[in-house]
């Protein structure tokens, strides 16, 4: 599964696309949390040269594989299960159709409370187990070796959730940039090219919907949803490089 995703989000960083981060949460706390990635712009790059059309729909739940295989797990060390075990409330779903042109990928994620967020990404990394080759998603030791760089991109990707301070209550949601994650930006910034087309085609924006409405929100950038129960805020990877809190939302509830 890593493999397949370090592939894809090479493509995404040569050809474009919309990222969008997500956010649901519930009275009590709870939600979910996550990450899907428009791609149409690479359908439209492959040209009509196959004229059979392919149409993918395709929803995998990790609880239920977790469930089917529980015989072959429990013979696993007990560091590889507790591993496979924060895929449980993971899933990936991804809708590909070449006729329309429309290619689109969403990871989610159950969460209790914020604590688990940082499991995202954790299991995300974990979803190279050997245990998975079953399903056609795992990496080989060889796939590993060589896309290095490509998995140093993913795990940066869906770790954008340990990124930002995040939090929420009946009175309230606010969501800040670390001090890390926001010198990891500056330094990546004073390496990179200030003429960067690839970094004007990628656009990330990240969504927030909360059981109680908005009273106000104080990113002049962002947009209240028509419900006033959610807000997005939007910007190309150029401007978050230019502006590492432009992200930086607090929202009051009425």
């Amino acid at each position: 599964m890593k493999k397949l995703l370090a592939y894809l989000i090479t493509f995404l960083f040569f050809t474009g696309c919309v990222i969008q981060e997500q956010f649901v949460f519930d009275k009590d706390g709870s939600g979910e949390y996550s990450m899907a990635f428009n791609m149409d712009q690479l359908m439209g790059m492959g040209g009509d040269t196959d004229s059979t059309k392919k149409v993918v729909d395709t929803v995998i739940t990790f609880a239920s594989f977790l469930d089917e295989k529980k015989d072959s797990i429990s013979k696993l060390s007990e560091e590889e299960q507790e591993r496979l075990e924060l895929l449980r409330p993971l899933t990936f779903a991804m809708n590909m159709n070449d006729s329309l042109q429309k290619f689109d990928m969403r990871m989610s994620y159950a969460f209790e409370s914020l604590d688990d967020i940082k499991n995202f990404s954790e299991a995300v990394k974990a979803a190279n187990i050997k245990e998975l080759d079953e399903m056609g998603l795992g990496d080989s030791p060889n796939d590993s070796a060589q896309s290095g760089s490509s998995n140093d991109a993913t795990d940066d990707l869906f770790g954008s959730a340990d990124s930002y301070t995040t939090k929420f209550s009946a009175r309230g949601f606010s969501r800040t940039i670390t001090a890390e994650a926001r010198e990891k930006l500056i330094k990546e910034k004073d390496t990179t090219s200030g003429d960067d087309a690839f970094a004007d085609a990628i656009i990330m924006r990240q969504v927030y919907k909360f059981p109680y409405k908005i009273k106000s929100v104080d990113n002049p950038n962002a947009k209240i949803h028509q419900d006033f129960k959610g807000v997005e805020v939007e910007a190309n990877m150029m401007q978050l490089n230019n502006n590492p809190d432009i992200f930086n939302i607090k929202v009051k509830f009425e």
